[in-house]
């Protein structure tokens, strides 16, 4: 599958599976992560393919952190985040049960997902199969790998063969008391609950460390030699030193409740002192003169990499999906993160509070229908021509929906005069006809150089969508008005943002994209004159033709109509913070992609411009209002009948490998 549309799937369905709108996945930068509402996942070469195997660890990650999103109370990691900090075999204890706890929850609710988690967890499980073997001594260690057996215990139902080969590593008592933990996992009601139980897997695991390293009291000596070797006093004092060193002992082994005291040994693993730097004591149980553990050499060391993001790094290491090159086979954005649709009914802050995200409200929102009407009426003549055209199209389609003069059939009204002359030849039979079944897409290219020229090649740009509108609307063709640039900025963390462009030959596209909305396929012309009309006031900031072509593509291809016309107006080439090459390489791609997939018929509309034609095979050319008329609308038309669109392409498509 296509890296692009693997993209477009996962941001579509989570959102669904999330049950929260605000549920979002997007690919940037390195690593796999998640912060409550959004789903990174690293940047992809949009160009390369995505195995199946890739593609269901992608999807079994973002299955599962969907499912953070919609079970996770993530206020209980907030209330204990200074610990979670502090204690890293707390915060892999309530990992690991709270992965466990919503799977459960997910898979009931979805049982789709159960397959995509599978996929990812095997990926976790598999690497831990290749670097701990079954006789590697930290096995042994609860603290440092009793998080790891919760999952593989919980998951044993549905990741039945990788769990199986883990869990057979463990010790017979480990295994059996981590398995009756992970039994109460489902009973817990809520992440504070299941918090809870992580402190008490996180103290047994403590103390049955503890108790391990605790050293075997020496036998008694008998009472005959004990006569002959010590005296009476002695002989009460040792029961009694021995007492105190097996006291001591049970202590260690008894804080399932709570955090390690602070006079534990760093040998079972205990959290150090308040102050201290890394929170544990030394491996000696060495105190300071305050009586507080002494820091020695770092926190518990506990096997972390259980995380299912660590798989979805580990399956897409060293492969061209996360490439980074100056070829123009590779097309990779630094980051979705920040890219941004704009519709006139846009809240006022929906991208955050900055005014120059927020582009529906400020730009759209706030164009006039008056504005339509007079760019309407200042070239009526042209648009009623336009109009007349296809309206004519149209009636010769439906008029060559009967055949007539035939000697069987359905009486030809129009021919009853013959018939009681007695003609035989005056019924009609119905043919086959090609319902205008259409969808329509007209994208505008918004960029700063359509300002340019006299007329602006924008307001030629209008024209060309107003007049398109109009002469479409009343045929009940089903249309939609797009526009595209790079403008606005990230929402947060522009420092992030700066520094990718530090290094932008490492990426495609640096800049946020932002897509515009004038008209909706369902939306009533009335409605969004006035976002239409605002055209002109939108053309501002970079191109990247690309992946605007290809979001329009995926828009149209969602429609029910069975033909599927796209018009581009633009023009130049992609222009923007990023790899040029790489950029122009990508919109010959993805256009040839289209014009292969034959689903779509997709246009070129060279405004002022004959760019075009280096990018489109099917392509006209837009100087002034008058081409509308003739040239456009005669290929608009053929398209809308079916007929075979013809163009002259001796010039096309000069496509540059390197």
């Amino acid at each position: 599958m296509k890296a692009s549309i693997f993209q477009n799937e996962l941001a579509k369905t989570s959102s669904v599976f999330g049950r929260k709108k605000e549920i979002n996945v997007v690919f940037q930068g390195d690593g796999a992560a998640t912060d409550g509402s959004t789903i990174k996942l690293p940047a992809l070469n949009m160009n390369a393919e995505v195995s199946e195997e890739q593609a269901a660890i992608m999807r079994g990650y973002v299955d599962h952190e969907a499912g953070h999103v919609r079970h996770t109370d993530f206020r209980v990691l907030r209330d204990n985040a200074d610990e979670l900090r502090s204690n890293k075999l707390l915060k892999s204890c309530a990992n690991a049960l709270e992965d466990i706890w919503l799977e459960q929850r997910v898979r009931r609710e979805y049982p789709g997902a159960e397959t995509n988690i599978k996929a990812t967890a095997d990926a976790v499980n598999r690497e831990f199969i290749e670097n701990v073997g079954p006789t590697d001594e930290r096995l042994r260690d609860p603290v440092w790998i009793g998080p790891v057996p919760a999952t593989w215990i919980g998951r044993q139902s549905y990741v039945p063969e990788t769990t199986k080969q883990c869990i057979d590593m463990l010790d017979d008592g480990l295994r059996a008391e981590i398995a009756a933990l992970v039994e109460r996992v489902d009973g817990c009601r809520n992440s504070s609950e299941v918090f809870d139980l992580a402190r008490e897997f996180e103290g047994a695991m403590r103390g049955r460390k503890a108790a391990m390293e605790t050293p075997e009291p020496e036998p008694e000596p008998t009472g005959e030699a004990k006569t002959h070797e010590v005296g009476a006093d002695e002989d009460e004092f040792e029961p009694e030193s021995m007492g105190e060193e097996k006291a001591h002992g049970d202590t260690d082994g008894d804080m399932g409740d709570g955090p390690r005291s602070e006079d534990a040994s760093d040998e079972d693993g205990s959290e150090g002192a308040e102050g201290s730097d890394d929170g544990r004591s030394d491996e000696d149980g060495r105190a300071d003169d305050d009586g507080e553990p002494v820091s020695a050499d770092g926190d518990d060391v506990v096997y972390e990499d259980f995380d299912l993001s660590k798989a979805v790094e580990r399956a897409l290491r060293k492969t061209e999906l996360v490439a980074g090159s100056r070829s123009v086979h590779v097309y990779k954005p630094y980051s979705t993160a920040h890219d941004k649709w704009h519709h006139r009914t846009d809240a006022a802050n929906k991208y955050g509070r900055k005014h120059e995200n927020n582009l529906g409200y400020h730009e759209l929102a706030q164009g006039k229908a008056q504005t339509y009407d007079e760019v309407l009426a200042s070239m009526s003549g042209t648009v009623n021509g336009m109009r007349r055209k296809l309206e004519r199209a149209l009636i010769a389609k439906q008029m060559r929906d009967w055949d007539v003069g035939r000697e069987a059939g359905r009486l030809d009204t129009r021919r009853l005069t013959a018939a009681i002359a007695g003609r035989t030849n005056v019924f009609k039979t119905r043919t086959e006809r090609n319902e205008i079944d259409t969808a329509v897409s007209v994208l505008v290219d918004l960029s700063g150089s359509m300002n340019r020229g006299y007329p602006a090649k924008i307001e030629i740009a209008r024209q060309t969508a107003i007049a398109l509108v109009e002469a479409v609307d009343r045929t009940g063709i089903k249309y939609e008005v797009l526009g595209f640039q790079n403008k606005s900025r990230p929402v947060s963390d522009e420092s992030e943002w700066r520094a990718a462009m530090a290094e932008e030959a490492r990426y495609s596209r640096i800049e946020p994209l932002d897509m515009y909305v004038f008209k909706q396929f369902d939306e009533r012309l009335y409605e969004a004159k006035g976002a239409i009309g605002a055209i002109v006031d939108t053309a501002h900031g970079n191109n990247t033709d690309g992946e605007a072509v290809e979001l329009a593509y995926r828009r149209l291809m969602s429609r029910p109509e069975s033909r599927k016309i796209m018009l581009v107006l633009s023009d130049g080439s992609p222009v923007a913070y990023g790899h040029r090459g790489q950029q122009e390489q990508h919109l010959r791609n993805v256009v040839g992609e289209i014009e292969a997939s034959r689903q779509v018929d997709v246009v070129g509309v060279g405004i002022k411009s004959e760019s075009v034609e280096h990018f489109y095979a099917k392509h006209v050319v837009v100087r002034d209002i008058q081409d509308l008329s003739g040239t456009v609308m005669d290929q608009l038309a053929k398209l809308l009948m079916g007929e075979r669109f013809v163009v002259d392409n001796s010039k096309l498509l000069e496509r540059r490998a390197g």
